[in-house]
Parts: structure tokens; C-alpha cells; sequence
């Protein structure tokens, strides 16, 4: 029974947004928001909440993901097998037919990557309209892009493989625990949270080997790097755990020569040892994500945006969907079919 839970929890936190439900990402290159709706994509500006263009999108937005440079946006449809490559500078879209279930895409430069899960192949979508198809060798669960390459993560089996950004040719496997849930990077490391074994696995980005597995509450969902690594710590792991309806705060992985340093200097500066503060929640959160440098929490069951500080937890925006809210400029945009609200957070 309890594994029957997890299999449907790991399938409904890779589910693509609500059918009909509007998209919403923040692009801060270009102090603006990117709204998906069905047959178009609009992009506003902050400031004016005024559209400065809308271009034909995608019937069933399912995922919507922008550049960190503001230049290149997707959104997914995984009913209808496309997804709309927008060219934000100039306003304009291309829809391409894409392979079976695409659900994840990370944009790598001026290339975007798909994750196909039935079809078992990753898909990379240049500016110019290239583009090609690469079968994986196991079943595609997660994506991850991390030091200018895409890794893909097998749930069932636990390999994972770094791939070549040109060509999608394998640079690169390894085996891991399976059945995770997330999967992230920072500092050259690699991460895993196994809600079935309630642990943490790091591993090496360069090899793919693991390097460390801690516990990490009773059953972690999903995880974030909160906080890069510095002079005094190895940066800040945040954990959800709804089961426990708590976020873990934990150290990143490190070196013992690296543990010891840092411990030293923080001994010499008389700060003490480094000890993250954890977080409690009325209701179980499963997504975390960060935003105008704060940590957030999302509980899906209840459609419950919370903003985290420290210790404590406050409810910024209820009965809402993942997907179609964006953080941006000290508020919360709320897109729905009426427009966009925004609330102070």
C-alpha cells in the first residue's frame, strides 16, 4: 500500500498543469510575464500590466519555461504532442510537432530541450528551427540541466546519463537509487530525494557516481537549493515533506577537508556550527521553489502558496493552481480568466 501511495504521488508531481488552467512564468530579463492560455501566449509588462504582444501558442499548455536571459521561451503540450518555441525579442512563435508526452523542458543557451516520457527520447530545438531526437536507453523520467549539459534520470531503474548538448550522444552514465522524486544540481554536485527510503542521495555531476545518502524526513518529495555554497557553509538543501508537513532545512554536500575548513573559520569568527532552520506547515507542502531571493512552498492537495522565512510560514495566496502563479517584484500574479491579480506578499 504504502508503495502504491508513492507511485501515485511521484505521478501526479510530474503531471502537467490542470486542463484549461492558464500559465504563468516571470521572465526578469525583461520585467514581464510570459501567460500561456489555450491558442495563444501573451507577454505583459510588469510595470503597465499592459500586453506587449500575443503570439499563437499551444492547445493544451501543460509546461511553460523561459530563459534566464529572456530571449527564449516553450510552452509544452503533452495532449497534443507540440510545443511552441517563442523568440521573446522580437514576438513571434513556432509550433513543432514534438515526440509522444512531452513534459519538462530546460533551455540551454539559445537551445531548448524536451523530455518525450512515452516516447523515451529527449528533443533539442535550436533558435533557428533545427532540431533533433534521441532515444534514451531507459525509461525518460526526469530532466535536469546543469553545468551546460542535460542529464536524464530513469525512475524505475535508477541510471541516470549526462548527454552531449549537440549532438544528444551519452557523455556520460551512471547508477543511482531509483524511484526519486526530484532532482536538482548546485555546486558541481548532484542531488536525489527517495520518498520510499526517506533520504537524500548526492552524487558527482562529473562521474555520476554517488557521494553521500542521509536521511531526510520521513517521506521527502521534493527539494531545492536554497542557498549556494560560501566561505562559511555548503549551502542550504530545503526538503519537502508533506507526510510530515514540515520543509527540512540540510547542509550541501562536502568534502571532509571542505567541512573542516569551514568549521574552522566559523569557530575563528565565533559563530558557532552551522545548524539551517527548518520549517512547519498546517498543511503538507510537496513543491518548493525560489523567487525574488525567498524561499517558497506550494501544497498541491489545497492550492497553498506559502512564503518561507527561517522558521516560519505564511500563507501568500489560496486555491490556486501549480503553474499559474509567478513571484516577481515583492508580489504574487495570479493568473486567471479574468486576467492577471496581483497581490502584495
Amino acid at each position: 500500500m504504502r508503495t502504491l501511495a508513492l507511485v501515485m504521488l511521484l505521478l501526479l508531481l510530474a503531471a502537467p498543469a490542470a486542463a484549461g488552467d492558464p500559465l504563468l512564468v516571470h521572465v526578469p530579463a525583461r520585467r514581464a510575464l510570459l501567460r500561456a492560455d489555450s491558442g495563444s501566449v501573451h507577454l505583459i509588462d510588469i510595470a503597465s500590466r499592459e500586453r506587449i504582444w500575443t503570439v499563437p501558442g499551444v492547445r493544451h499548455p501543460g509546461a511553460i519555461i523561459a530563459s534566464a536571459a529572456g530571449d527564449l521561451a516553450a510552452v509544452l503540450d503533452p495532449i497534443a504532442n507540440e510545443v511552441a518555441v517563442i523568440a521573446l525579442g522580437s514576438g513571434t512563435a513556432v509550433i513543432h510537432p514534438i515526440p509522444e508526452t512531452p513534459l519538462a523542458g530546460e533551455i540551454i543557451g539559445d537551445a531548448l530541450y524536451v523530455l518525450s516520457r512515452d516516447a523515451g527520447s529527449v528533443t533539442r530545438i535550436d533558435s533557428d528551427g533545427s532540431r533533433i531526437s534521441s532515444a534514451l536507453p531507459g525509461r525518460a523520467g526526469l530532466l535536469l540541466a546543469a553545468g551546460g549539459a542535460p542529464y536524464v534520470y530513469d525512475r524505475v531503474s535508477g541510471s541516470i546519463v549526462r548527454l552531449d548538448p549537440s549532438s544528444l550522444e551519452i557523455e556520460a552514465s551512471g547508477s543511482l537509487p531509483p524511484f526519486a522524486s526530484d532532482l536538482e544540481a548546485g555546486d558541481g554536485t548532484g542531488y536525489l530525494v527517495l520518498p520510499r527510503e526517506g533520504r537524500l542521495v548526492a552524487f558527482s555531476l562529473e562521474s555520476l557516481e554517488v557521494t553521500e545518502s542521509r536521511a531526510a524526513g520521513a517521506v521527502p518529495i521534493d527539494l531545492q537549493l536554497e542557498r549556494t555554497a560560501g566561505a562559511l557553509s555548503g549551502g542550504t538543501l530545503a526538503i519537502a515533506d508533506p507526510s510530515s508537513k514540515r520543509v527540512w532545512r540540510d547542509e550541501g554536500a562536502q568534502s571532509f577537508g571542505q567541512a573542516l575548513a569551514r568549521g574552522f573559520l566559523r569557530g575563528l569568527l565565533g559563530l558557532g556550527l552551522y545548524a539551517p532552520q527548518s520549517a512547519e506547515f498546517p498543511t503538507g507542502v510537496d513543491r518548493l521553489f525560489t523567487a525574488d531571493r525567498t524561499l517558497w512552498g506550494f501544497d498541491s492537495a489545497s492550492g497553498t502558496l506559502y512564503r518561507i522565512e527561517g522558521e516560519r510560514a505564511r500563507a501568500s495566496a489560496r486555491g490556486v493552481s501549480w503553474g499559474s502563479f509567478a513571484v516577481a517584484d515583492s508580489r504574487v500574479w495570479i493568473a486567471n480568466s479574468e486576467g492577471i491579480e496581483s497581490r502584495p506578499w
